[in-house]
């Protein structure tokens, strides 16, 4: 995913660390978890290697896919997928 990653320009220097965030809603407190809405963030660096934080407190993978797919989007749901991945898929 080195695409991401911004390399900077004659004037700009590039950027080691591509970030993403997701916002999602969670009416009546579907998940059980006593918030209304969960922001679920992803950090790339440089070196490949991928930190993952919820509301801003870092979790493991593994945790966010379980509480995706307690969210429906999981194998049965919808699905995301990175820029260029799609006409792998297809």
């Amino acid at each position: 995913m080195p695409d991401v990653l911004f390399g900077g320009t004659e004037k700009s220097k590039g950027r080691g660390v591509a970030e993403v965030k997701a916002l999602f809603e969670t009416p009546n407190d579907c998940l059980g978890i006593g918030l209304s809405e969960i922001e679920v963030t992803r950090k790339l660096s440089a070196d490949g290697t991928s930190e993952y934080f919820l509301n801003d407190r870092p979790v493991r993978l593994r945790d966010l896919h379980i509480l995706l797919h307690k969210m429906g989007l999981g194998k049965e749901g919808f699905w995301m997928f990175e820029q260029g991945r799609v006409d792998q898929v297809v």
